[in-house]
């Protein structure tokens, strides 16, 4: 992968995983998810134009980390969203007090 569009995805996937956090925002966890994986999957050979391609294991681990950070963020989410469902009062209409 060349390496602009290399440090763009990086740069843009750290702006939204913290978006993700900040707003608790699925949409944003989940595509800074992909972009994570994106940029593990292209941590194992980064060309660099004009120059010879390269390996870059130290994204490999911080991609992984990255990546593992999301999954449990997001399966908080999940849980957070099932939680406020489940103690949310019912709706006039369906049973409960009238």
């Amino acid at each position: 992968m060349l390496l602009d569009v290399y440090l763009m995805l990086i740069a843009i996937g750290i702006i939204l995983f913290v978006l993700g956090i900040e707003r608790e925002s699925m949409a944003y966890a989940g595509t800074s998810f992909v972009l994570w994986m994106i940029i593990f999957a292209q941590s194992f050979w980064v060309y660099v134009p004009g120059d010879t391609g390269y390996a870059d294991y130290t994204m490999n681990a911080v991609s992984l980390a990255f990546i593992l950070i999301n999954v449990v963020w997001m399966f908080w989410l999940v849980l957070e969203k099932r939680k406020r469902e489940e103690w949310r009062p019912p709706m006039p209409g369906q049973g409960g007090h009238p």
